[in-house]
């Protein structure tokens, strides 16, 4: 693994597309924890919620969520904000339709709600029409998008989204503390052979 994810950063492997988006989520996501400067648990934990939050239907509304979170615990229960911000722009406005049909999706099972199948064309289109129908202010606007969402879609969003969020801000906090736990070779200068 470690030879393979050194190969993909160096530079001769530049062009490729899946090369880019490894290379990017590499020097974005990992190379901030790696050097990080706070304990393990605590980087782990920023990860985490990070994650968590990044995880939910609040495209917007994440990076203010995880301050005010971090302004109410950082007495008691610390956590990294920075990489928490960071980590939270895994939902983005490229990544929120596929994440949000499959919250719905997910949400509809766990509600035993089998009637209703929405395909992901007309899921994209009532989104779409949603997102046109909020102008003028930023704030408003958000906050306008996110009361249709829960008007049209209603808890199958809320509910979906719970296991994706929980299941990944573990996983997020398991491998992010052994990343950093443990001393590691993966920025080692490639030798000729490589």
């Amino acid at each position: 693994m470690k030879q393979w994810l050194r190969q993909v950063r160096h530079a001769r492997n530049k062009e490729s597309v899946g090369s880019k988006l490894l290379r990017l989520f590499y020097y974005r996501l990992i190379i901030p924890i790696k050097r990080a400067r706070d304990q393990p648990e605590i980087i782990a934990r920023g990860v985490a919620i990070g994650i968590l939050m990044g995880m939910t239907p609040t495209v917007g509304l994440q990076m203010y969520l995880i301050f005010l979170i971090w302004l109410a615990v950082r007495r008691f229960w610390r956590f990294n904000l920075v990489l928490a911000i960071a980590w939270s722009w895994i939902s983005n406005p490229a990544t929120m339709l596929p994440m949000y049909y499959m919250f719905h999706l997910t949400g509809k099972m766990l509600l035993l709600d089998f009637g209703d199948h929405t395909s992901f064309d007309a899921f994209t289109a009532q989104l779409d029409t949603l997102m046109a129908a909020n102008g003028g202010n930023a704030l408003y606007a958000l906050l306008d998008l996110i009361e249709n969402l829960w008007n049209t879609f209603g808890w199958s969003i809320v509910i979906g989204c719970v296991p994706y969020s929980l299941g990944f801000s573990f996983l997020g906090y398991w491998l992010t503390y052994r990343l950093v736990e443990k001393p590691n070779d993966i920025d080692a200068p490639l030798s000729p052979e490589d």
